[in-house]
């Protein structure tokens, strides 16, 4: 079985995932909530959506050959925001990895507090993650640095992405801007009318 998991509904992620859906015939999968969403969001370009297949709930899996995927809904930067929690190989060594699939919250005080609470979940399962999964490679600035040491890896070498403590420490980043943001949304709700 192909299956497509997209982290959230936005059309970075979504665009491309109807052809690919037609063209291999593969399943789609999304959070529950974010299938919604996707129907009801601006589509500017007239993207072609992917057809609904599978609707993602908390703590669901998904088994590809030998890999079985944890899912976690993680809203805050939309709705129904995936987590995806696996095993990675690196010569055999079975290494824990996680992806959060939208680490910045959307707008407004709602989206901040689904996003407090998404991210003080993660830090409950950050325990031995080794592997820090990221959704575009600018989020992580040294990406393309340890792109190119796993290129020139020699023998024996460590792998450049298993960084426990990178992930440790985005973590706690996230925490911190989880909490601006809903400061942030918190005092712009508290402003009268007409002030900036």
């Amino acid at each position: 079985m192909l299956v497509v998991i997209l982290t959230h509904y936005h059309l970075d992620h979504t665009a491309g995932a109807a052809r690919i859906q037609e063209q291999s015939g593969a399943r789609v999968a999304m959070g529950e909530a974010d299938w919604e969403a996707l129907q009801r969001a601006p589509n500017p370009l007239g993207e072609r959506l992917p057809r609904r297949d599978m609707g993602v709930k908390d703590g669901d899996s998904i088994t590809l050959g030998t890999t079985t995927l944890k899912l976690h809904v993680l809203g805050g930067h939309t709705p129904a925001t995936l987590g995806v929690d696996f095993t990675v190989y690196d010569g055999g060594k079975p290494y824990r990895a996680f992806m959060f699939g939208g680490p910045a919250p959307g707008p407004g005080r709602p989206a901040a507090e689904q996003f407090v609470a998404s991210v003080n979940r993660i830090e409950q399962m950050q325990e031995g993650v080794q592997v820090r999964v990221v959704s575009h490679p600018w989020m992580d600035p040294d990406f393309w640095v340890r792109a190119d040491r796993l290129a020139g890896r020699r023998p024996g070498d460590p792998h450049p992405f298993v960084t426990p403590d990178l992930f440790r420490a985005w973590v706690a980043e996230l925490k911190a801007t989880a909490a601006q943001r809903l400061g942030d949304a918190k005092a712009t709700e508290s402003r009268p009318p007409g002030r900036e």
